[in-house]
């Protein structure tokens, strides 16, 4: 079994002089279903984070993602990390010594109904602060990761993004995103 679960608050002041408390909770597990041969893996994640819209006492409740635990240049970002529920299953692979291969399926919604769906960047979808609703979409991605030496891997990484009742209601249509990267390690 693995499992890499992150807290965060965020508390203080910000540079108006507003009161901040903000939270995040991020939780990545997974547990091997066999040792030998493509090793399958049942995996799951879920990334839960504050939000707000304009809270009674006037302090700030959007978490802000400093670092995200994803690349910086890898997910498509569709998905924020703030005003956020993803719960997302998967199944991962190892059909080779240096090849990976995992799939996930996500749902995704907000907390706070009065705030934005957010994409990656602290992005608000616009207009969906305006529209009813909790189901921002349901996200499916597949990577897979080839490490040919020490000092080289290739990484594919597919996402779509199918909008749910928040982003449609706003105007939003779903989406696809593909990504292929090289690393050289020296």
């Amino acid at each position: 079994m693995r499992w890499d679960w992150t807290i965060a608050r965020q508390t203080g002041r910000s540079l108006g002089d507003r009161g901040i408390d903000a939270w995040g909770l991020f939780a990545v597990q997974s547990i091997s279903l066999s040792d030998t041969g493509w090793k399958p893996r049942l995996t799951s994640h879920v990334d839960i984070a504050s939000g707000d819209a304009a809270p009674e006492d006037g302090r700030l409740q959007t978490f802000h993602p400093l670092y995200a635990s994803s690349s910086y240049l890898g997910e498509s970002q569709f998905l924020g990390l703030s005003n956020l529920l993803l719960v997302a299953p998967g199944l991962s692979f190892s059909p080779g010594r240096n090849t990976t291969l995992s799939f996930e399926y996500g749902h995704a919604r907000r907390l706070d109904t009065r705030d934005a769906a957010y994409a990656g960047g602290m992005r608000p979808y616009a207009g969906t602060q305006a529209v009813p609703g909790r189901h921002i979409g349901n996200l499916a991605r597949l990577t897979t990761s080839w490490t040919p030496s020490d000092w080289w891997s290739l990484n594919l990484n597919l996402e779509h993004l199918e909008t749910g009742r928040v982003l449609k209601t706003a105007g939003f249509r779903s989406g696809t995103q593909a990504q292929l990267t090289a690393t050289y390690r020296y």
